[in-house]
Formats: structure tokens, C-alpha cells, sequence
């Protein structure tokens, strides 16, 4: 690129000092200015694309991050990328089904009753115990038993 802008330089001086330029040395001129061009716009498109993927990757490691399902965490990946948001509307989409879950699990809660727990496990005497002995009678039964025959 650099040769080309000193080749540039140097025709558009030549035609500075009121030599003129001959039709091919126009052409020359042309041709260098149109490959610089073509340079610059392969270089802005490798600098998008190379800055796209560094987008892509903090998506990646952000969701891979993140407390959150597979299901969900593909959903954001496969969202398009925008200028504006790192993952766009995708990720209104994801929290509203995490709140619903979570007003759905509040719910269920609230109808399902729950045993208390005021007492440690310890305290419970008569169904630990009760436990204990099942327990001590299966192994009991267990080692009663005849082991197989021998194949």
C-alpha cells in the first residue's frame, strides 16, 4: 500500500511541476489509485470482520459465564449481533422467560405446602429409630439369605 502512495506521489508531482502527463502515465496514475482503493477497502472489510469476532466472542464467554441453560445460552448465540446492544433483543426475550419461571415456581409454592421444619433431624426420635431398625433387619435378611449358585 505504501509503495503504491509513493508511486502516486510521485506521478502527481511530475505533473505538478507543468510537465503534463502522457496518456500512459494517466492510465498509471488510474491504475495505482484504483489498487489503493481496493487495498483500503479489503483492509476496512478485515477490520470489520476481525472486530466482529471479537463481538462474537465476548457473547461467548459472557454466556458461557452466566448461570443459565443451554437451551437459553444457544438462543443467545444464535441471536443477531447488534450495533447497538451486545446481544440485541434476545436478551429481553430471556429474562422475561426467567421471571415467568420464576412467578410460576412462587405459585406453585405458595399451593404445595411444605413440612417445617422447626425440628433438627436429630430430635426425631421415634421415625429415625423406626428407620434404624428397618435398616438393621434388611441387612439382617440380607445375610440370612443363601448367595447364588455357582454359574
Amino acid at each position: 500500500m505504501a509503495i503504491l502512495q509513493a508511486y502516486q506521489a510521485d506521478l502527481l508531482k511530475d505533473l505538478d511541476k507543468g510537465k503534463g502527463l502522457s496518456a500512459d502515465e494517466a492510465a498509471e496514475l488510474r491504475r495505482t489509485t484504483d489498487l489503493a482503493l481496493r487495498a483500503t477497502k479489503q483492509t476496512a472489510s478485515a477490520i470489520g470482520r476481525s472486530m466482529a469476532a471479537m463481538v462474537v466472542m465476548e457473547r461467548h464467554l459472557w454466556v458461557n459465564l452466566a448461570d443459565i441453560g443451554s437451551k437459553e445460552k444457544g438462543f443467545l448465540l444464535d441471536a443477531p449481533v447488534s450495533p447497538s446492544e451486545l446481544f440485541g433483543t434476545s436478551v429481553e426475550m430471556v429474562v422475561e422467560k426467567f421471571k415467568e419461571a420464576r412467578a410460576c415456581s412462587a405459585a406453585f409454592k405458595s399451593f404445595i405446602p411444605r413440612r417445617p421444619r422447626s425440628q433438627p433431624e436429630q430430635q426425631r426420635g421415634p421415625s429415625l429409630s423406626r428407620s434404624k431398625g428397618q435398616r438393621q433387619a434388611q441387612k439382617a435378611s440380607a445375610a440370612a439369605r443363601a448367595p447364588p449358585p455357582p454359574a
